[in-house]
């Protein structure tokens, strides 16, 4: 365990990171791809000193129709001048070390980022440490911290791809990924959902899975993904194959994580028929669930070679709520790990965590953003500290600090940027039954 220093406007900020990726980088895996030669509508949006909870929550309300030029005349300069800076200094980790008015333009041919300026682009990736490739969970835990909803709603595989390619191009120009941390070598694919789900049908027909984002993520920029998973059944073959591949391939993520809980959807059946007295079906959702995670520990189980890799145990305190509390989950671990084989077991490590009662069970986020949003207001350094997220559509949200704004949970709020996505974003509304057998 290391402590980390962001410098963020002269404030220096210390928390406790894990850097100990499971297999070391290789630059091997890292190519150089020339970015799409188009041209792009550019975006134009004013940098307040404050913004209001009305403007966060805002879209674009300006314009400009001004050209893409995919020449980029500005860039042979703007090289130059960082090419200086890095002799100078022997290394550049953060725009902090540069003079944002000349490289205003480096984003310009860039497709995906063409709208941004040097000061926009700080803006929305410091503190960056989010990619929703989807949001939206078919699990529906009873005490999901962050509320997820059924609908599931999917980032095309293309816009991934124009995200990565582009901020390859920029690693390239600056000398570091301005959407991570100068020390972190992973980012989060998932925040309001579980990334085992996600699956993307490409242009091609071809299906992609959460394996497949990391690996290209990791061989275009050298940073992996974290994975933490509630489970998936047997039968889902796209989350089968990918969470198979992890093992096969492990340099693609930082870490591998079972969420156990009695909070699923299965295990809430299974506690609502106990109560009920009907003991045959409470014991049908029980071994349901039983089943799905031990299969997930079976197929998974070889990453507990790496420190990275292990189990939290959810419950709720004795007092809350009566069949959840921790000698519960307890002994509903221990079911799940007689169907597992010992070797190995010694191993895996097992966090212990007693979460109060949150979301779901105390209001949504939603309601808390409409009563508090006009009560709201950001300045620089509020905006530059809060922790920034890729939404599925390309838009830029940010988690407020919660203690500061007084929030309840975790809400997300929207910045007024948005990404140059190509493809429109693709929604699954199914009932969650049925959701996973669906591919977009």
């Amino acid at each position: 365990m290391l402590y980390k220093f962001i410098n963020l406007y002269g404030f220096y900020n210390a928390m406790i990171i894990n850097i100990k990726p499971f297999i070391p980088y290789n630059s091997a895996y890292t190519t150089t791809v020339q970015p799409r030669q188009e041209s792009n509508t550019s975006l134009s949006i004013p940098l307040k000193n404050t913004y209001s909870g009305a403007d966060i929550l805002s879209t674009y309300n300006r314009v400009s129709f001004k050209g893409n030029d995919p020449t980029n005349p500005d860039l042979p300069a703007i090289l130059k001048y960082i090419e200086k800076i890095k002799q100078q200094e022997g290394i550049i980790c953060s725009f902090n070390q540069l003079d944002l008015d000349k490289i205003k333009n480096i984003c310009a041919d860039i497709p995906v980022f063409s709208h941004l300026t040097a000061r926009d682009l700080k803006l929305i990736s410091t503190n960056f440490d989010t990619i929703l490739l989807h949001r939206g969970c078919y699990h529906q835990c009873s005490h999901c911290g962050v509320n997820a909803e059924p609908k599931i709603t999917i980032m095309r595989w293309e816009n991934f791809v124009d995200f990565v390619d582009g901020t390859e191009t920029l690693i390239e120009r600056l000398g570091f990924n301005p959407f991570l941390d100068f020390y972190d070598t992973y980012s989060l694919p998932y925040l309001d959902s579980d990334p085992m789900i996600y699956r993307s049908k490409d242009l091609k027909g071809n299906i992609h899975s959460i394996f497949d984002a990391a690996k290209y993520y990791y061989a275009k920029t050298g940073n992996r993904f974290y994975i933490t998973t509630a489970g998936w059944n047997k039968s889902d073959k796209i989350a089968q194959m990918a969470a198979e591949n992890f093992v096969k391939y492990p340099e693609c993520i930082e870490g591998f994580a079972i969420s156990i809980h009695p909070f699923h959807r299965y295990m809430q059946e299974s506690i609502k028929h106990l109560k009920e007295g009907n003991l045959e079906k409470s014991a049908i959702f029980r071994n349901k669930y039983i089943d799905m995670i031990s299969n997930v520990i079976n197929t998974t189980i070889e990453l507990n070679e790496y420190e990275n890799y292990g189990i939290i145990l959810e419950f709720l305190d004795e007092t809350l709520e009566k069949g959840i509390i921790k000698e519960a989950s307890k002994k509903l671990l221990s079911d799940i790990l007689q169907k597992v084989p010992e070797a190995g077991l010694d191993k895996i490590d097992i966090e212990e965590r007693n979460i109060d009662l949150i979301g779901r069970a105390n209001g949504s986020q939603k309601d808390v953003l409409e009563n508090s949003k006009s009560l709201i207001e950001f300045d620089i350094y509020d905006l530059l500290t809060s922790v920034k997220m890729l939404g599925p559509d390309g838009q830029i949200l940010i988690r407020p600090d919660s203690k500061k704004f007084n929030f309840e949970g975790e809400p997300f709020m929207e910045l007024p940027y948005k990404l140059n996505f190509r493809l429109p974003t693709r929604d699954l509304s199914t009932p969650i039954k049925k959701v996973i057998l669906k591919v977009l």
